[in-house]
């Protein structure tokens, strides 16, 4: 074969990887998102099922990751540069919202829909979708989980700042915000699977090693975590709300351009240009800046005097937008050999 024969291969093995990996979770969201429209899921059961996978599946599913893992070494770099970039993004949103809308009262919402990724619901299972390689996958759902414990109180902290700087109805309950970092059920889950991790290798204490000893009990904390991916993005489908309409282009476009393509493309342009990532924790960083806008984001605006109907309208679009910008920017990935 001449070398135009192997580059169209090339290409479509590429884009065959891509769809592997997006095509999954955008149908899985697609069932909720029907299932929701022809009323077979309730919304009294959506709202006993979110509460099942912020309180249940997904800590679960984090706590397994980190125990199933063999932790060798911490991952500082990509803790440091998620966290960094976040911070960046965060700011930089806040900018360039306020200085293309002014005083505009929706100025926070769309700088908080600019930064805020659906990283639990979305991110994980995404990460987990690019490899098959076992010692991949296994090192994958490490570094998720690790930066999972960084990120999470981090954009907690950072969405609270930004929606009461530009909110009119200030809140500055400092001790509020702080119980509901500590006591958000992924971190209670991350760090559990921390102590639990760290006796076992520190101290060598027999009922910590749970698969040997407890194997039951291991059992069934696969079965619940094997759950999370799969219930959780048909929670993201039914929690769509399009029957509405979009009433708010510009705000919308302005928001979801930053939030799907140009932030997470320039965090991981700089990300490659570093040559400190590998596969595992480049296919992290993408779950992490290349997510969608949080579904939790147009909840959290609501409570603190945003709009919610243009919070709830960015989701919507970020989410199914995601489709194609997160089809792009793995093949553009793996085209480069980063995956």
């Amino acid at each position: 074969m001449d070398i135009k024969s192997d580059n169209i291969i090339l290409m479509l093995s590429n884009i065959i990887f891509s769809l592997s990996v997006v095509l999954p979770m955008t149908l899985t969201i697609a069932i909720g998102y029907f299932l929701k429209r022809i009323n077979f899921i309730s919304d009294a059961f959506l709202k006993d099922a979110k509460r099942f996978c912020f309180y249940v599946l997904l800590p679960v599913n984090l706590f397994k990751s980190l125990y199933d893992s063999d932790i060798q070494e911490i991952p500082v770099r990509l803790i440091m540069f998620s966290v960094i970039g976040v911070i960046i993004i965060c700011i930089l949103s806040c900018f360039i919202s306020k200085n293309i809308l002014g005083n505009d009262d929706r100025t926070g919402v769309v700088a908080h829909g600019m930064f805020r990724s659906n990283f639990s619901y979305i991110g994980l299972p995404l990460a987990s979708q690019m490899f098959t390689e076992a010692n991949l996958v296994s090192e994958t759902l490490l570094d998720v989980s690790l930066v999972t414990m960084f990120a999470i109180p981090l954009s907690n902290v950072l969405s609270t700042i930004v929606l009461s700087i530009f909110s009119k109805e200030k809140s500055n309950d400092l001790k509020k915000m702080i119980y509901k970092i500590v006591t958000n059920p992924c971190i209670i889950g991350i760090f559990v699977g921390v102590v639990v991790v760290g006796i076992r290798y520190l101290f060598n204490i027999e009922p910590f090693f749970i698969k040997n000893n407890i194997n039951f009990l291991y059992k069934v904390i696969g079965y619940i975590a094997s759950m999370a991916t799969p219930f959780s993005l048909i929670v993201v489908g039914a929690g769509l709300d399009i029957k509405h309409g979009l009433k708010n282009k510009t705000y919308i476009f302005l928001s979801v351009s930053f939030k799907n393509l140009v932030f997470p493309i320039l965090a991981l342009y700089i990300a490659y240009k570093t040559n400190y990532f590998n596969g595992p924790a480049i296919a992290t960083l993408i779950a992490f800046f290349a997510s969608p806008t949080a579904v939790s984001s147009a909840i959290m605006a609501a409570e603190m005097g945003g709009d919610y109907d243009l919070a709830n309208e960015i989701v919507v679009v970020s989410t199914v937008f995601s489709a194609v910008s997160l089809f792009l920017i793995i093949y553009a990935m793996k085209a480069i050999g980063c995956l």
